[in-house]
């Protein structure tokens, strides 16, 4: 599954999110991220690394 399908499930689930972002952010230079806050009231990352380098840091879900 796509992280843009993934991250819309957590959207429409109502998933609090860490921080005002909306959208994946590309992390280190090397994946794209969001962080979420668990059941448990503990941060999660869901990210993805891309097979290459992305050329664009800005997301596609923007």
């Amino acid at each position: 599954m796509a992280l843009t399908a993934v991250v819309g499930r957590l959207r429409r689930a109502g998933v609090p999110r860490q921080g005002d972002v909306n959208v994946p952010d590309w992390r280190q230079g090397c994946y794209w991220g969001i962080t979420v806050m668990g059941p448990a009231g503990f941060t999660v990352e869901v990210y993805t690394v891309p097979k290459e380098k992305a050329a664009s840091t800005t997301s596609p879900d923007k």
